[in-house]
Formats: structure tokens, sequence, C-alpha cells
């Protein structure tokens, strides 16, 4: 149960990420779209992190 929580909390927050780039006015650079992969995918490590233990 506690795995399947995880795992909606992460697609929600994927979902998220792409509607709040999906918003802006502006394309994002190369970079912009590297740095916010490099935060979405820390979360999701930490957020593992979190709950091996």
């Amino acid at each position: 149960m506690l795995r399947t929580e995880i795992r909606r909390r992460r697609v929600n927050k994927l979902f998220a990420t792409a509607d709040r780039l999906a918003d802006l006015d502006e394309p994002m650079t190369d970079a912009e779209v590297e740095a916010e992969s490099r935060l979405l995918v820390g979360s999701v490590a930490n957020n593992d992190a979190d709950f091996s233990r």
C-alpha cells in the first residue's frame, strides 16, 4: 500500500511539472530543460532514499 502511494505521488509530481512547463509563455532553453529534469529526478531519488529505510 505504501509503495502504491509513493508511485502515485511520483506520477502526480511528474504531471504537475509537465503542466507547469506547458504554461510557460516562452520556450525553454536546453539548459533550463536540463535543470528542470535534474530537479525532478533529484526529488524522486530523495523520496526513494526516505522510504528505503
